[in-house]
């Protein structure tokens, strides 16, 4: 039987930040013999996102549908969502929702108070940056609409080049609280592969992922976080041996906001 692989965080043209092919992106992903890619395009409702009435939702299905089911491919290609700062929105987010056939969502901070990141660590030091960004977190992760937490710590990705590798144990009451929450929910977390290559690192880090497990997380997955076909799968196998190093034995993939589990 083939062993399954899983991209579970992929951006095309239809995000504000991509301007790549859906094309292209399924044909990398073919290159790479990935079984299942799940496109995970930005929204927001917040007027004063990119994000925001950005995505065609008819003309995205349009175009996936165009590849799925290729009798050339196994590949097959899941639609799914990347919300952010849903915890803000929970009655518009319903509603966008309810009448659309979505497989997958990320549940995704990228604001703190309402600010981006970059501008909030311009603003105040760092060890705030990451207490406020983990308290804002636990809102997403009790109220949001989601079936996995995108990026947990995600602020690390645009603090690194100033203040390096920040240091879990200084916010792990915080950190617990949400994976505890994410548990309680039924809901799941993600391991992003976008920083790996060049500061051999996880989002979130290695050490909340194991601490996930401890806790009794299960849910799981995977995802490159790809803005361009060329990043379409990178990191997905080494960060599936680190779960099975890690003693994870299944990973997730979704159908209709169902949970399915797979071999690791």
């Amino acid at each position: 039987m083939k062993k399954y692989f899983g991209d579970y965080h992929v951006h095309s043209s239809f995000s504000p930040d991509s301007k790549e092919a859906i094309e292209n992106i399924f044909n990398k992903a073919k290159e790479s013999l990935l079984s299942e890619i799940c496109l995970t395009e930005h929204i927001s409702m917040n007027e004063n996102d990119s994000s925001y009435d950005y995505l065609k939702y008819n003309n995205y299905i349009e175009e996936v549908n165009k590849y799925n089911g290729q009798e050339s491919s196994e590949l097959s290609i899941k639609i799914g969502l990347e919300v952010g700062e849903g915890h803000r929105y929970i009655k518009e987010v319903g509603e966008y929702i309810k009448d659309k056939d979505i497989d997958f969502i990320i549940g995704s901070l990228h604001r703190i108070d309402d600010i981006g990141i970059i501008g909030y660590l311009e603003m105040y030091d760092i060890k705030k940056v990451y207490e406020d960004y983990f308290k804002e977190l636990y809102e997403v992760a009790d109220k949001s609409e989601y079936d996995v937490l995108g990026h947990l710590d995600l602020v690390q990705r645009y603090a690194w080049n100033k203040y390096g590798r920040y240091e879990y144990k200084n916010y792990e009451d915080l950190i617990d609280c949400i994976l505890k929450r994410v548990i309680e929910r039924g809901k799941g977390i993600e391991i992003n592969t976008s920083i790996l290559k060049n500061r051999k690192e996880y989002m979130p880090k290695s050490e909340i992922v194991r601490r996930y497990r401890e806790l009794g997380g299960k849910i799981i997955t995977v995802g490159s976080d790809a803005h361009s076909f060329e990043r379409v799968g990178e990191g997905i196998s080494i960060a599936y041996d680190f779960l099975k190093e890690s003693g994870f034995k299944y990973i997730s993939r979704y159908d209709k906001r169902k949970c399915y589990f797979e071999t690791l």
